[in-house]
């Protein structure tokens, strides 16, 4: 029988974050999310999961919604990548259903490499806090073609500041469990359980630099998915031959030290937020939004209908809170 246990995420205006945590020991954690994919439909629970949808980068070129690709078997998710009359590739995620911050998750998973391959397991925050690709990005786990590495890399809000080069060994044609322990200061990695990597908050930048080393402060939601590269991407060409390429998940477990985290939430409209100069564009918006500084100091509280420009006096960090959505911008 499958198991879903949820809780349910507050905001704290004081500092305006989300309730936190601080993680310990594993005795100390605290299950609040459990998913063995144990269904007898077949699918992906339609409450929790969707299918991904592609954004025109290469992981997501050859996304299908078919189940054909994201599909449950003997207790499994199964992710697959073939090629019929064209490329088709599995993906599914949690977007606007289940978000994710602080604490550790585990993912049991393994996968059938083959040249053009690459699974992942990866999160990307609800709100996106910059409007480059650099708003965020915690990669769990990422494979490609026949490399005997699995890898993870943290994508912040700058080039600069990206953690890459972090990653261990995997068990070959077995389940390996995939970790990650996130905290208000590090994101540490775990591959069956040695340690793999870690990523620190730098305390000693300036403002306006440690807005962009350190943007993991939001909800999260959880993507996996198998994808196909291509000519010029990093897994590199495919080789129809070794298809189909699959990942299969056991299973998904969160675990937290007080009640937040995995979570139900109504979603409103996404915001859209961009800089020009010293001012902030709102986009997509129709409602009350409250800018704060990063001292969580209220800068303004404006009604916006549709759009708006925010002007601001000083450089630095950003907080925007719209309903239920943060996000972070950076005035330079």
């Amino acid at each position: 029988m499958k198991k879903l246990i949820l809780l349910i995420l507050s905001l704290s205006l004081g500092g305006l974050l989300y309730a936190q945590m601080k993680t310990s020991e594993t005795t100390d954690y605290k299950l609040v999310f459990y998913d063995d994919f144990d269904q007898d439909t077949g699918k992906p629970d339609p409450k929790y999961w969707s299918f991904a949808v592609p954004d025109g980068v290469p992981w997501s070129i050859y996304l299908s919604k078919s189940y054909d690709q994201a599909y449950l078997q003997d207790g499994k998710l199964v992710l697959k990548a073939e090629k019929a009359k064209r490329y088709r590739t599995g993906g599914i995620w949690t977007k606007g259903k289940v978000a994710f911050k602080y604490g550790k998750l585990e993912v049991r998973a393994k996968f059938k490499s083959v040249q053009g391959g690459w699974p992942a397991i990866w999160l990307l925050p609800v709100s996106p806090q910059y409007s480059t690709g650099y708003g965020g990005e915690i990669d769990l786990m990422e494979q490609v073609s026949h490399e005997y590495m699995a890898w993870h890399s943290v994508h912040p809000g700058s080039e600069e500041y990206r953690g890459s080069g972090l990653g261990g060994k995997y068990v070959l044609d077995d389940f390996n469990t995939y970790t990650l322990v996130w905290t208000a200061d590090e994101l540490s990695f775990f591959i069956n359980g040695v340690s793999t990597g870690t990523y620190l908050r730098n305390t000693q930048l300036p403002e306006s630099e440690a807005c962009k080393q350190w943007v993991f402060d939001v909800p999260y939601y959880l993507i996996l998915n198998y994808a196909l590269g291509g000519e010029g991407t990093w897994p590199g060409v495919i080789n129809d031959e070794e298809l189909p390429g699959y990942m299969e998940v056991d299973w998904i477990k969160a675990y937290e030290k007080v009640p937040t985290g995995f979570s139900q939430h109504t979603f409103t409209d996404p915001m859209k937020v961009s800089v020009e100069g010293k001012e902030i564009c709102v986009e997509n918006t129709t409602g009350e939004v409250s800018v704060y500084d990063y001292s969580g100091r209220l800068v303004e509280r404006i009604d916006i209908v549709d759009s708006a420009r925010i002007a601001v006096k000083d450089t630095g960090c950003y907080i925007l809170k719209y309903g239920n959505q943060v996000v972070k911008v950076s005035v330079s």
